[in-house]
């Protein structure tokens, strides 16, 4: 008769399996899309459809701020230099992004988060000494 394997053992051994299950699996990667997708949804999109473009850029914008707050906890370089006061709506943020897309049309390409960095960035450059 064979010896009955621990409790342990067994756990450890189906642990196992679900492991190297879930590293052969199929998985599904997430990409943004990029910047044209957005304009293109906004133009031709229904009204709840701009309203999420302009959530998505208003809560875009929100993380940058909160980036910039850490950055300058930490004496660090902040993403680009708004002034403190401003609270941007998702169609100004937009607009933004339309005027970066105008100044270098390869922004289309790009994921839209990155777009609307890009465009804090030129809109509000940071004036670093030299």
């Amino acid at each position: 008769m064979a010896a009955k394997m621990p409790i342990s053992s067994k756990v450890k051994r189906f642990g196992g399996l679900i492991l190297i299950a879930l590293a052969i699996a199929p998985s599904h990667a997430f990409t943004e899309k990029n910047t044209g997708w957005f304009l293109r949804l906004y133009a031709d999109g229904s009204p709840e459809d701009r309203q999420m473009v302009e959530t998505y850029l208003s809560n875009n914008q929100n993380g940058f701020h909160w980036a910039n707050e850490a950055q300058a906890m930490e004496s660090r370089p902040k993403l680009y230099c708004a002034p403190t006061e401003l609270t941007p709506t998702g169609g100004q943020l937009l607009e933004t992004v339309r005027l970066q897309v105008k100044a270098d049309p390869r922004t289309l390409l790009i994921p839209f988060g990155f777009a609307l960095l890009l465009s804090m960035q030129t809109t509000y450059p940071c004036k670093f000494a030299q």
